[in-house]
């Protein structure tokens, strides 16, 4: 496997790219000051029978046994790779690895490791010899999962059995679960694809493990000796700079002991030194600078030994066919007459397919199941008509049917259940709704009471009461573009007054309190907030036209 010699007996079914190694820890690495660097873990549960993938190549651990842990690689045709990095009877350090078969089940995978190995033997430093290392088998293991974040890990092993509950600790950058590609909205470096275990081709017996994390910082554990032929595994986050992966600090851990008797009170760091990888996709060089005097500093040459499953090195952009299975699906709208034309639009989408439009001023509803569209009379403003995700509920505006500046209309936002029909949502008389959340509880728009007086932004819940946003001294009421899934947050356009002459600007109302104007990382100000995710936390828009050659 990674270190071991890979003419070895337990290996030689493996070839170069199918050998992948190495782990991590929790209380170690926290004690780095790793917390943002274990981030953005993949939420998305895996509904029934769990399929193990490209996304479960990551750290894993359990919560009750900080300072040790396992490092994941999926590597291809149905294989795994594991190093546990944990400790001895006596608090020193040990890692076993193993590499293992992803067997397939009803109720299931599982990864099967049916000879887990800890070495011996080998001396750090120049005077390594891979002669030196042994590595007799020490148990075996089993890994099950329950969705993509959590699992179970039973192992065998000097003695002692053990099932342990494991949880994700880390994310491999471009490697995910749904889609495999990695985690949406976190970016995918060309270098992705370095995440594997590296090692001198003469220095078999020991050697790294890289991962690249979603937040474009990278964990590396370096698997070796001590002087005297014990185990050590050092472990540091790092980051690129200038081509380079550059990790600060090294740390190695003592203290908790084997199996059932561990104690994570008893974990202790010390600061090693420093490490410096140079990596291309498949080569590369390792200088390492320890302030313990017995490692000392020095260089390696680097070949990759493993790579995982997903991604690629060098990283491509996935096309959108490798994210999704696609299906085009022809909508059919007849054609009109010129006394009789068939405008029809269609403005949103229910979660089974039902399509909500407007046709000739009335709402109109495609359904997938009989392939035909519904007509539901009632003259409907020409303003977004939003589908609830189930498709029993729509919002529209009720249309502006004006008569004369003396006779204000009476118009509302409208909410239609095939149940009930129409409904006037209460609120303001002249209420034009322009928004409904993803979750379609809360909706946004503008309306009036009097037909002479000023339009005010309002946010409403679809079962509750409309509530008017207050406006500033320099920034009144806007046009309301997105809300969020709780209605706390507000996003759209306004008009800023900082002369006799109008200013369009983005903004922002956050929890009912008073707009304010959305501005770029350089601290120019925006020009709309067209749309944004379930919670406002992403918005995107528009920014201010620059003519500037």
């Amino acid at each position: 496997m990674p270190f071991l010699n890979l003419c070895a007996a337990p290996f030689n079914s493996l070839d170069d790219r199918s050998q992948r190694v190495r782990k991590q820890g929790s209380r170690a690495i926290s004690g780095l000051a790793l917390a943002a660097a274990l981030v953005a873990l993949l939420k998305a549960s895996v509904v029934g029978a769990v399929t193990i993938g490209s996304g479960f190549s990551a750290m894993w651990f359990d919560p009750a046994r900080d300072g040790e842990g396992l490092q994941l690689e999926i590597l291809y045709t149905n294989l795994a790779l594991v190093e546990w990095f944990t400790y001895n009877e006596q608090g020193g350090q040990r890692w076993f690895q193993g590499v293992g078969q992803i067997v397939h089940g009803a109720s299931g995978d599982a990864i099967e490791f049916s000879q887990m190995y800890v070495t011996h033997g080998g001396h750090f430093g120049p005077t390594f010899n891979p002669d030196d290392v042994k590595f007799p088998p020490a148990g075996d293991a089993t890994l099950t999962f329950s969705d993509c974040t959590t699992g179970t890990f039973h192992y065998d092993a000097f003695g002692q059995s053990q099932t342990l509950p494991i949880q994700r600790l880390t994310q491999t950058m471009g490697a995910g679960c749904t889609p495999i590609n990695g985690v949406p909205g976190q970016p995918v470096m060309a270098y992705a694809g370095q995440s594997g275990s590296w090692f001198d081709v003469s220095h078999k017996g020991e050697g790294f493990e890289l991962q690249w994390l979603t937040n474009n910082q990278a964990l590396a554990i370096w698997y070796t000796y001590d002087t005297q032929g014990n185990q050590v595994w050092l472990e540091g986050v790092g980051s690129e700079q200038n081509g380079a992966i550059v990790f600060e600090q090294m740390a190695r851990t003592h203290g908790p002991h084997f199996g059932a008797a561990y104690d994570p009170a008893s974990f202790r760091q010390e600061d090693w030194g420093t490490l410096t990888l140079r990596l291309d996709c498949n080569q590369g060089t390792a200088h390492y600078a320890s302030n313990q005097a017995e490692f000392g500093s020095g260089d390696l040459s680097l070949t990759r030994l493993t790579k995982l499953e997903q991604p690629a090195c060098p990283s491509v952009k996935p096309k959108l066919s490798d994210l999704y299975s696609i299906t085009w699906n022809e909508i059919p709208i007849a054609a009109g007459t010129p006394a009789d034309p068939n405008y029809l639009g269609a403005q949103s989408i229910a979660n089974d397919g039902t399509i909500a439009g407007d046709r000739n001023g009335h709402l109109a509803l495609w359904h997938p199941d009989t392939r035909a569209w519904e007509d539901v009379p009632r003259e409907l403003a020409a303003q977004p008509v939003d589908i609830s995700p189930d498709g029993s509920a729509v919002i529209a505006t009720d249309n502006l049917n004006f008569v004369d500046f003396n006779t204000p209309p009476d118009v509302h936002t409208l909410l239609w259940q095939r149940s009930t029909g129409w409904q006037a949502l209460p609120g303001l008389n002249l209420s034009i709704h322009y928004a409904v959340s993803h979750n379609f509880k809360y909706v946004v728009g503008t309306g009036r009471d009097a037909w002479d007086g000023g339009d005010q932004t309002w946010v409403q819940a679809v079962d509750g009461v409309q509530k008017v946003l207050p406006e500033s001294k320099n920034i009144p009421g806007g046009i309301p573009y997105a809300v969020s899934n709780d209605g706390n947050a507000v996003v759209g356009i306004t008009l800023r007054f900082p002369t006799s002459f109008p200013v369009p600007v983005a903004v922002r109302w956050e929890n009912g309190g008073s707009p304010s104007i959305l501005h770029s990382p350089d601290g120019e100000e925006l020009l709309v907030a067209r749309t944004c995710d379930a919670d406002c936390s992403i918005i995107f828009g528009e920014g201010r036209y620059n003519y500037d050659p």
